[in-house]
């Protein structure tokens, strides 16, 4: 977490970078389930098993997912001149600003 103070401003940040590198692992090792899984229905393996490697990495991809849809980059700033504070999140998926003043 970053912060900066200005002499009317307090700006807090935060970038969850970490959780977003988690969360694309977790969606590439799904998709590599779900591609070595897709490949394997010559009849090597019984189809329940096919189907099972394939709900496996979709869960994968899944949690990657919400694991990044979870983790949004943060700012909060305190404004001290005009009395407000200001809530800002934005991720992969989404941005929110929201306000109190």
């Amino acid at each position: 977490m970053k912060s900066k103070f200005d002499p009317d401003r307090l700006t807090l940040s935060d970038s969850p970078g970490c959780f977003w590198l988690f969360g694309g692992f977790f969606c590439l090792v799904g998709g590599g389930a779900v591609a070595a899984a897709s490949t394997s229905q010559n009849g090597s393996y019984p189809a329940r098993q096919v189907a099972f490697g394939i709900a496996m990495g979709l869960v994968g991809i899944g949690t990657g997912l919400y694991l990044i849809y979870d983790a949004p980059a943060s700012r909060v700033i305190l404004s001290r001149r005009d009395g407000t504070l200001t809530l800002w999140q934005g991720g992969s998926f989404d941005s929110n600003k929201s306000g109190m003043g």
